[in-house]
């Protein structure tokens, strides 16, 4: 079985070391392909150090050149910034699911990018389907894509919507 190749939007927050821990927990099935993270650059280096991604992206031009430089000695990946690198990244040929833990509305526009390229988005970014859910569902249907909640409150609601057993 090839492997699942994931681009997490979020991984150094809560959802996003959970995924990645489940990652690691089920080694040689998935592949991380890329990250993105706002600002802990620490934790993110650490991430880069052990799942060696293609792609990282950081919210701004001082936090692309100071991981850089932290990064020189052990990887050369390449390093995109802000809303447009978050879009490269959930768009991608290579990727064959997108996790959204992006906290707030910030990931709109990669999921409404993820959805449009068709892809299989894991979602906990309740905010994005507050401020534009009727839009994320219209473009999730319209490409084909696939949205799968991943956060507790979400698969809850998920179970309920499929009619689970409890």
């Amino acid at each position: 079985m090839p492997k699942k190749r994931i681009a997490l939007l979020g991984s150094t927050g809560s959802i996003g070391t959970q995924t990645l821990d489940v990652v690691s927990s089920l080694s040689g099935q998935f592949e991380i392909i890329g990250l993105s993270a706002r600002k802990n650059l620490e934790s993110l280096i650490e991430q880069i150090r052990t799942h060696r991604p293609q792609l990282v992206v950081v919210s701004d031009s001082s936090c692309a050149d100071e991981l850089k430089k932290k990064t020189a000695s052990f990887w050369s990946g390449k390093i995109a910034v802000g809303d447009a690198g978050l879009i490269e990244l959930a768009t991608r040929d290579d990727v064959d699911m997108v996790v959204v833990a992006i906290v707030g509305a910030a990931g709109l526009s990669a999921t409404l990018a993820a959805a449009t390229a068709g892809k299989q988005i894991g979602f906990a970014s309740k905010e994005v389907l507050v401020a534009a859910g009727d839009l994320v569902m219209k473009t999730v249907k319209d490409h084909g894509a696939t949205l799968l909640p991943i956060d507790s409150e979400h698969c809850a609601i998920f179970q309920c919507l499929q009619g689970e057993n409890r």
